[in-house]
């Protein structure tokens, strides 16, 4: 029987998400543990109200919102900045990976190249197959990092149509600075687009953190995304954004699937926005308890890299067995094999009952 689908397809491997297991504490889908504030779920309910007419295809309201929050940060970054985000520079999506799927079809021809560190977020190979795109995957640098340089002399080639970089990186958490991003965007050519996933942005504490919104006016081919599944904690809605010229948005806008994201999603997005700083500073919480994890998997022997992240990342070949024994312990964490395990970092009990775990296994 002939088939009815790609040939290809069945070379592409389909994204993995984290187990669920009753009784088990999962720690391995980078999700939040508080649940909405009754403000979001208000004006969600009031939202789902509407529910038989179609959502705003355009986002206006959410698009201005956001609009409004990132030239919030301009300012407080640099007072004496001239940058400014309109709200014609802003798409919204379902989740800023769909955005991430319709910049590589909308970049790349069947053959094209999409340079992307690795290991990275583990959609972007697939998101790249999908689209009959030539993958050009970077080995990081021995600490997690992403080997700018050569990621900048792959996008030499004139076969290449998009870069993507993801900062922090997911899953090791490493990140990379103002200057490095300046100095790589310099490298690369003004013909490729450089798509800076910024899903981790809140959880950077370093000082040299990249001003990627400052940068838009200089280099037109960078874009960046930003989610609302991790901080803002709607991961269930799936809404994220993209910002960057009025040409890419139109012409990405054009790719985008119509009325992608829906009201309910909308309305949680505007009501969270409203909450901005509240939401904001329960990551101080997040990255103080990263700090002590980070040092109590030390202390007990562990490898574990330096995150910027909601998660900590352990280097490991035996990142297999380390997940299965701590499923066995009722702790569900995120084995990639033969490369490490990535942990997201929880509530203070949470937290203790995997270090407690962890503490007991027997290959350390």
């Amino acid at each position: 029987m002939t088939s009815l689908f790609r040939e290809d397809l069945s070379s592409i491997p389909a994204y993995v998400p984290g187990r669920t297991i009753p009784g088990a504490i999962k720690i391995a889908s980078n999700e939040v543990t508080d649940g909405p504030d009754k403000v979001v779920l208000d004006a969600v309910m009031a939202a789902v109200g509407g529910c038989n007419r179609y959502p705003d295809t355009s986002s206006t309201e959410l698009r201005a919102a956001i609009a409004n929050a990132l030239n919030r940060d301009l300012q407080a970054q640099n007072m004496s900045t001239d940058s400014h985000i309109a709200p014609t520079q802003i798409v919204v999506g379902n989740g800023s990976v769909s955005l991430l799927q319709h910049l590589i079809q909308a970049t790349c021809p069947a053959g094209a190249n999409v340079v992307m560190a690795w290991r990275s977020f583990e959609a972007y190979p697939i998101m790249g197959h999908v689209a009959q795109a030539n993958l050009v995957q970077v080995p990081n640098l021995p600490n997690g990092k992403h080997d700018l340089d050569t990621m900048a002399e792959a996008a030499q080639d004139p076969n290449t149509g998009i870069v993507l970089l993801c900062n922090p990186n997911n899953p090791t958490g490493e990140t990379f600075s103002h200057t490095d991003l300046v100095e790589f965007l310099q490298k690369v050519p003004s013909t490729v687009l450089v798509a800076l996933d910024e899903a981790y942005y809140h959880y950077n504490r370093l000082g040299t953190f990249p001003h990627s919104m400052e940068l838009l006016s200089a280099y037109p081919n960078l874009v960046v995304l930003r989610t609302f599944s991790k901080a803002y904690g709607l991961a269930g809605l799936r809404v994220g954004y993209l910002v960057g010229s009025e040409e890419t948005c139109r012409e990405l806008s054009k790719v985008v699937i119509p009325f992608a994201t829906g009201l309910a999603a909308q309305a949680a997005a505007v009501a969270a926005l409203t909450l901005r700083d509240q939401l904001l500073a329960r990551t101080d919480t997040i990255v103080e308890e990263r700090q002590r994890v980070t040092q109590a998997l030390r202390t007990i022997g562990f490898e574990v890299h330096n995150s910027e992240a909601n998660f900590v990342w352990l280097p490991r070949t035996d990142a297999q067995q380390l997940t299965d024994y701590l499923t066995e312990q009722k702790v569900l964490v995120r084995g990639f094999v033969g490369d490490g395990v990535r942990v997201t970092i929880s509530t203070r009990a949470e937290n203790d009952q995997f270090l407690d775990a962890i503490a007991g296994y027997p290959a350390i």
